[in-house]
């Protein structure tokens, strides 16, 4: 029996604990909003039997909750739970000169710390976005130098495919022609004047984009 009592005391600790760090939770986060907004203190009602007894008429009870000074769920149970005409009196009556001085003074110190976190929040969010920035650049910058790198070895391949193609054929004309049962004949020589320009098109474009692949590399190193 005395071992079950234990349990549940551990276990009442335990939830009592959770309440607490909930409070604490949602209080900050009620206080940070309210402080973004430059909200110090909100007007709250309670129910209408808790106004009969700080109130002799039927009106509703307006009571000014401080959201800087004690914790908000305690502060609401003082109100529900205390029933004392003079603790009404001290909730009621009219502050201080030196009480609204201080209030005052706390309050313009709250403003300008909520917005110093304002200008930090800003600052930080500045930063995020141009570091993403920075992040999207650098990987632009990565693919078009991937590109460029793939596009000039495609142009080497090209380049050592014509050469071994020239080479080839100077290759297996020579050989012809080292037989010397026949020599070149003015129609040879059109003939191969006629390769040249048919197949010029091809290696002058290829020289066209090689130039054009280089000027824009060159370009872009110097920038």
């Amino acid at each position: 029996m005395a071992h079950h009592n234990i349990r549940n005391y551990e276990r009442l600790n335990d939830l009592e604990n959770v309440k607490e760090s909930l409070s604490d939770m949602l209080q900050f986060a009620i206080r940070a909003v309210a402080s973004d907004c430059g909200i110090y203190q909100v007007a709250w009602s309670p129910w209408y039997h808790i106004c009969k007894t700080y109130i002799e008429v039927n009106g509703p009870l307006i009571v000014m909750v401080p959201l800087n000074e004690e914790p908000l769920l305690s502060f609401r149970d003082r109100i529900l739970h205390d029933h004392d005409l003079e603790e009404k009196k001290v909730l009621h009556r009219r502050p201080k000169r030196k009480a609204t001085e201080e209030g005052r003074r706390k309050q313009k110190d709250d403003y300008e710390t909520a917005l110093i976190r304002k200008q930090q929040r800003k600052e930080r969010d500045i930063a995020m976005r141009s570091k993403h920035q920075s992040e999207k650049l650098g990987r632009i910058n990565q693919r078009f130098v991937k590109s460029q790198q793939l596009g000039y070895a495609r142009l080497n391949k090209i380049k050592v495919w014509m050469r071994g193609e020239q080479e080839l054929f100077c290759r297996r004309r020579a050989e012809v022609l080292k037989e010397g049962i026949i020599h070149p004949t003015a129609e040879e020589n059109l003939l191969l004047i006629t390769i040249f320009a048919i197949t010029s098109p091809l290696w002058l474009t290829v020289i066209f984009i090689y130039n054009m692949y280089k000027k824009t590399r060159d370009r872009y190193r110097r920038t």
